[in-house]
This record gives C-alpha cells, sequence and structure tokens, in this order.
C-alpha cells in the first residue's frame, strides 16, 4: 500500500461527497482511505456508510467514542494506517484526480525523501481560486530543518504526505482542541531527512463555518498551540534560528490575539467566566514568551497592557 488518507469527519454531509470522491478516483489506486467520523450529529454518517459497502477493502470508517476535535479523530485512524505514506484531507476539501500519483513520483526521486508537499489551491464559496503562494520560489528539494524554518517564516503550508513511520511517532498534537494540530507539520519536516514539492494539487475550501475562519474566545487554544510549539521544538534541541522563527511567529500571533482580545471584551456581553479565561490564559502566554531571542527586551505584563491600551487609543 502506497498511501493512506485521514479524514475526520463533523457534520460534513454537504462537503463529503465530493472529498471522498476525489480520493476514491485518483489515478493512482494504491490507496487506504480512513473516514473517522467525530459523532456528527447531521446525516453524514450514512453517507459514509454507503462508501464502505460500495468499496472494497480500501476504505475504513472508524469512530470516536465522544466528540473530541480533528487532532484526537486523526490520531484514532493513524494507528489503522498501512500505507507508506500518510496525509490527511479535511472533509470539506479535495484532491486534484492526479495528486498522489504526482507526489509517489516526487517522493521516489531519492530515497533520502521523507515528506512531500502539495500545491496548495485557495477555493471561495463563489468559486474563485487562488495558489496559496508560488511554489517555485522554495527549492524542489529542501532538508527537513529547512521546510520548517520555510513554515515558520509562512513560506510553506502544512499539507504533505510523510512517511507513515514518522507521523506515527509524532502523532498530531491534542494539547488544545483546536489548532496544536498544526504543530505536528514542523515537527514532521524537521524530523524528514529531505522534504520534496510535488505538482500534486490540494484544494482547500474557504467559507465561514470552517474551524480555522471562527474567531471569538477560541482564538485563546492558538497562544496554548503556540506555547506547547516552543517546548516540542526546544525539545527537538533546534538551532538558534529555528528558534528565533519560531519566536516571532509566536510573538506576531500573540500580539494578534491579544488586540482581538480586547477588542472582544469591549464589544460582547462576556461572562465572569470567560473575562477570567481571556486574563489568564493572556497573561500565561505573555510569561511564556522568550523574546531576548529576537534582541526585545521583555517589560513587565503591566507595562505591555499598557502599551498595548495606548497603540490601539492611537489606532481608534
Amino acid at each position: 500500500m502506497k498511501f493512506s488518507i485521514l479524514v475526520a469527519a463533523y457534520n460534513a454531509r454537504q462537503y463529503l461527497p465530493q472529498c471522498l470522491d476525489s480520493l476514491f478516483g485518483q489515478t493512482e489506486k494504491s490507496v487506504q482511505v480512513i473516514v473517522i467520523d467525530d459523532c456528527s450529529t447531521d446525516d453524514s454518517l450514512p453517507l459514509q456508510q454507503s462508501y464502505t459497502k460500495v468499496r472494497d477493502n480500501c476504505v475504513l470508517l472508524l469512530h470516536t467514542p465522544h466528540n473530541s476535535g480533528q487532532a484526537e479523530a486523526r490520531n484514532l485512524g493513524l494507528h489503522y494506517a498501512a500505507g507508506e505514506l500518510t496525509l490527511m484531507v479535511d472533509a470539506d476539501d479535495w484532491l486534484a484526480p492526479d495528486c498522489l500519483e504526482r507526489i509517489w513520483e516526487a517522493y521516489t526521486q531519492a530515497p533520502d525523501i521523507d515528506a512531500v508537499t502539495m500545491r496548495l489551491m485557495l477555493h471561495d464559496d463563489d468559486g474563485s481560486e487562488r495558489e496559496w503562494n508560488d511554489p517555485s520560489l522554495l527549492p524542489a528539494v529542501m532538508t527537513g530543518a529547512e521546510a520548517c524554518a520555510y513554515t515558520l517564516e509562512r513560506k510553506l503550508h502544512g499539507l504533505y504526505a510523510v512517511r507513515t513511520s514518522i507521523h506515527q511517532e509524532f502523532p498530531f498534537d491534542t494539547t488544545s482542541r483546536l489548532y496544536s494540530d498544526d504543530n505536528t507539520t514542523y515537527i514532521h519536516y524537521l524530523h524528514s531527512r529531505r522534504v520534496a514539492r510535488s505538482g500534486g494539487i490540494y484544494y482547500y475550501r474557504q467559507h465561514d463555518a470552517s474551524t480555522t475562519h471562527q474567531m471569538g474566545i477560541s482564538r485563546l487554544m492558538f497562544l496554548r498551540a503556540n506555547i506547547s510549539l516552543r517546548q516540542q521544538l526546544e525539545a527537538a534541541d533546534c538551532d538558534a534560528h529555528t528558534l528565533s522563527l519560531c519566536e516571532r511567529h509566536c510573538w506576531e500571533n500573540y500580539v494578534g490575539i491579544y488586540r482581538q482580545m480586547q477588542r472582544l471584551s469591549r464589544t460582547t456581553s462576556l461572562t465572569e467566566e470567560q473575562e477570567d479565561e481571556i486574563r489568564d490564559t493572556l497573561h500565561e502566554a505573555y510569561e511564556q514568551l522568550c523574546l531576548d531571542r529576537l534582541g526585545k527586551h521583555k517589560c513587565p505584563y503591566p507595562l505591555f497592557r499598557l502599551k498595548q491600551r495606548l497603540i490601539m487609543w492611537i489606532k481608534g
């Protein structure tokens, strides 16, 4: 088996047929599709079951014991991955028909290639599409450390296939219900000897219902995910350059989310418990920052808050 594909599905009836049809319609047929239903409450489960009836043993349907989020659902599927390479596809996204074939071509260029990236095409609800970046700006083959650095610099995305042995050694990060699963990208790249680009296209659906587009207090989970990312890169003994890139990534996220939370507190009726969560999480995440890696002096938190209040007042 060449590929295992993890599809975590929760109330995805509207989009799931296009996703699954694209996986079963691949020009590369050595594929295992693992669908993990995360306790859906719509009628997507009968749809998933119908695919298992009409397909052979290349499709496996699993169920989480309770609604637990994409990372834990995918990790359940990861236990059953039998392909040489594993990738994940969101239930509302899909692949171009020759995507896996193109990935395999890139993967078999050299024996030390452990991960292969795809081209990322952003698809809007109005049907318009645009490529996330110009892939030719990156090397055709890079070291794992280079790929990790490019991702921290937002020059490379996290849609790729990786050796299943690496993925099973480093499963999805479940530190927080949202966002921490993205940390796994950096770790997989970092532990790959070399990472190759492929011409395979991943279509990413952008719509307001997507978890990556949801705002509100749930954005605090991004800060917890960033703390976990920093800890994992430190544990991996990354070089100073990679740690500084990580810190810039965390710092920029922190400032943006801090300001979002301040606006949220002013414009939304929050409970006392929610206000406490915002205050405590922002404070904790600030104390975890290592701004000396950026050549910055970290002032005491009350002073930081005062500076941000002034900046936000000036900006209106």
